[in-house]
């Protein structure tokens, strides 16, 4: 629009100052087209992913471009894989007891909810999300962390080939969720047209990132379970310490309602792709509570799950796991104990019990 309009008010010779409203003018007409059209579509976006309702309709009939598995032999005894954000990596809570260069680059945690839910299970688990990650740039994606390089974590997932439970923890990242509470704290409103258009605009754009996400997990040769973690409610029903950090009442139900709206999004992908949506429940235990499961504002990671509220998540996703049949009450008198040979009467040779 520059080009031909400077051309055209050299060619007029138009004065200096005639030419420069013409130009801004110009440029001012280019932004409105745009800002329309960005905003049908990233008002759109979300509402097409709500009115899916199979996986065909998810999915559509366009071939699947595969994420190339890692290099490395399988890791058949890998159980569980936890993939996603700081959220799943515990970041902010105590270190892992022999953490490797990576381990430290993605802020992983010991006291992380893959980490206590494989506990619980007697799972040999492997957690490879991390701090700052998107669909794009960790999961799908290599992710750049300062010298470390983070492999796509589904490609290192892929090697898992037994795995049979995957947990899922994104968005938060993907629409920028610090950054629009840090801009929430700062300003007079957090529902003024300009962050409403960018949070728009990010959903839009993790709405199609998580789709594709969701066809590379269904496409899994072994169809584990896959619980898709929703995101909890950080602030409660109690804000009044928040004051202080410039979050008002108002600012916070602003908030509040963008986390919803990025939990639809996760929770109607996951069932149109016959996953298990999980949303855990922090209620009594916000930010002003006498025993908060988040981390305060001037914690290490702010907002994050503390040690109990990565309990929390393990607690949900365990309910949302159907027991197996080993954990079934016996309904038959077992068989009578046998002697003479390794492993009778228990676990069968070479094999060892984890549960």
């Amino acid at each position: 629009m520059l080009l031909p309009l400077a051309a055209w008010t050299g060619l007029r010779r138009m004065p200096a100052g005639r030419a420069a409203a013409v130009l801004g003018g110009g440029v001012a007409l280019v932004g409105a087209v745009n800002v329309v059209g960005f905003y049908l579509l990233a008002s759109a976006t979300p509402q097409a992913l709500r009115e899916v309702r199979s996986l065909q309709d998810l999915v559509g009939d366009s071939p699947l471009s595969p994420v190339p598995k890692a290099e490395g032999p399988p890791r058949g005894r890998v159980q569980a894989v936890a993939l996603g954000d700081s959220t799943a990596a515990g970041t902010g809570n105590g270190p892992l007891p022999d953490p490797d260069e990576l381990d430290t680059a993605c802020r992983r945690s010991a006291d992380s909810y893959p980490r206590a839910l494989a506990r619980a299970n007697g799972w040999r688990s492997l957690n490879l999300a991390g701090a700052g990650a998107t669909v794009r740039d960790g999961i799908l994606g290599v992710q750049i962390l300062g010298d470390q390089v983070a492999p796509p974590q589904f490609a290192q997932a892929q090697r898992a080939t037994q795995a049979s439970v995957i947990t899922l923890s994104t968005g938060a990242n993907d629409v920028r969720w610090a950054d629009l509470v840090k801009l929430c704290a700062a300003s007079p409103s957090c529902d003024d047209r300009a962050s409403t258009a960018f949070f728009r605009n990010r959903l839009t754009r993790f709405t199609l990132d998580y789709r594709n996400l969701l066809r590379q997990l269904a496409a899994l040769p072994q169809h584990p379970r896959v619980l898709v973690n929703e995101y909890y409610d950080p602030f409660g029903t109690d804000v009044g310490c928040l004051r202080e950090e410039g979050l008002s009442p108002p600012k916070v139900s602003v908030l509040r309602s963008r986390l919803a709206a990025l939990n639809s999004v996760l929770r109607h992908g996951a069932e149109t792709a016959g996953f298990t949506s999980v949303r855990p429940d922090f209620t009594g235990h916000g930010l002003c509570s006498p025993q908060p499961y988040v981390q305060s504002p001037t914690d290490r990671a702010p907002l994050h799950p503390t040690a109990a509220g990565a309990l929390a998540i393990a607690l949900a996703d365990q309910r949302a796991i159907p027991p197996s049949p080993d954990d079934q009450p016996r309904t038959t008198s077992p068989p009578p104990r046998r002697h003479g040979g390794p492993g009778s009467g228990g676990t069968p040779a070479g094999e060892t019990n984890t549960g």
